[in-house]
């Protein structure tokens, strides 16, 4: 029995130095991911104005970067945020930049990171690393201080004297409870800054 081995040879669709030219072409496979992109919109049943609005967002965010998607950096990303800020880009538009970048990455990394691979010979990574992601929180929410041990204090003696007055008590000491639960295992504080304001 023969030695069974497989042979690499290569090749392609293309049939001419030009046609292979194109097919490297980063900038001409960007924009074909980028049409691909957008029919996903398409058959999803987007309005014809969202797609209209989110092509020219796309548009706007890869723009800001010399070099095709699936290269981007960490680096980059801050760059462009770094842009938007000094521009007076408000917070929400500095999102939707960055999820039209996730979203249209994300696309590109699932449909066309082996294709990327094997042309371009590079893995595609996540140019948005824990310090660029999204946040939640707004520009205009205000700072707020965690409330002091007296005020908790206060706050629970004020919840205990109510109890005793309560028409709904098994109700109310529910909540007590839930309350006291909640301070003596130390969740997020803010919660309790709600509660107590």
């Amino acid at each position: 029995m023969g030695e069974r081995f497989l042979r690499l040879i290569a090749g392609g669709l293309a049939t001419s130095a030009s046609d292979v030219d194109q097919a490297r072409d980063e900038w001409v496979f960007q924009a074909r991911c980028t049409e691909a992109f957008v029919s996903t919109w398409v058959v999803r049943g987007f309005a014809d104005t969202t797609i209209s609005c989110y092509t020219s967002l796309l548009e706007r965010v890869l723009d800001h970067f010399d070099r095709p998607v699936w290269q981007i950096e960490p680096a980059d990303v801050d760059a462009m945020l770094r842009q938007l800020l000094l521009a007076g880009r408000a917070a929400g538009t500095r999102r939707q930049y960055l999820q039209m970048l996730r979203t249209f990455h994300g696309f590109v990394r699932d449909r066309y990171a082996t294709e990327i691979r094997a042309v371009y010979g590079m893995a595609v990574g996540d140019p948005l690393d824990r310090f660029n992601r999204l946040r939640h929180v707004w520009d205009d929410t205000p700072r707020r201080l965690p409330p002091t041990a007296e005020r908790l204090t206060a706050f629970f003696a004020f919840a205990r004297a109510r109890l005793a007055a309560a028409s709904d008590y098994p109700a109310a000491a529910r909540d007590y409870a839930l309350l006291r639960t909640l301070y003596h295992c130390a969740p997020r504080v803010s919660v309790f800054y709600v509660i107590t304001r």
